[in-house]
């Protein structure tokens, strides 16, 4: 994944961008989701443990998707715990109307962000979806053939002066 770091009103944050594995010809994409986010949440943990971080990008699979290794497991447990937030639960949770990959009718992208985050006092964040067909005359059929199948996801960070 890319990491990005930048510095706003004196506090240094981290975005990591992501492409998870779709499918593959033997089935077991979401045992490599589930790796990749342990792996993922271990490398966060080893060079960011106090950190301002953002995961995002197209993660393949819902919030609640499940695996079974052994026992059944959520494909993203590393991100439920007290560490991190689906900061766009609410739009997973709300009207599918809303969600980030239309065309299968699925809200697979999303926005993490850690506990420094979500529990700072000077720091509120929103997400929401672009709904991309109001910007085409062609709708979604014509933003999808030339620029992507997936709507953006955007996180709003409004920051107190630290």
């Amino acid at each position: 994944p890319y990491v990005l770091e930048f510095t706003y009103e004196n506090q240094i944050f981290y975005i990591i961008n992501v492409h998870f594995k779709c499918c593959n010809n033997d089935g077991n994409e979401k045992f490599r989701r589930y790796e990749a986010s342990n792996y993922l949440n271990a490398y966060i943990n080893n060079n960011y443990p106090n950190d301002n971080v953002i995961i995002m990008g197209d993660f393949n699979g819902n919030i609640d998707e499940t695996v079974n290794i052994i026992q059944t497991h959520d494909v993203f447990e590393s991100f439920l715990g007290s560490s991190y937030v689906f900061a766009d639960e609410n739009i997973y949770l709300g009207d599918s109307e809303s969600w980030s990959y239309p065309s299968y009718n699925s809200h697979i992208d999303h926005i993490v962000i850690t506990d420094e985050i979500y529990n700072s006092t000077l720091i509120e964040y929103s997400t929401s979806t672009v709904l991309v067909e109001d910007l085409y005359d062609g709708g979604f059929s014509e933003y999808n053939e030339y620029i992507s199948d997936h709507r953006p996801v955007l996180i709003n960070l409004n920051l107190e002066p630290n």
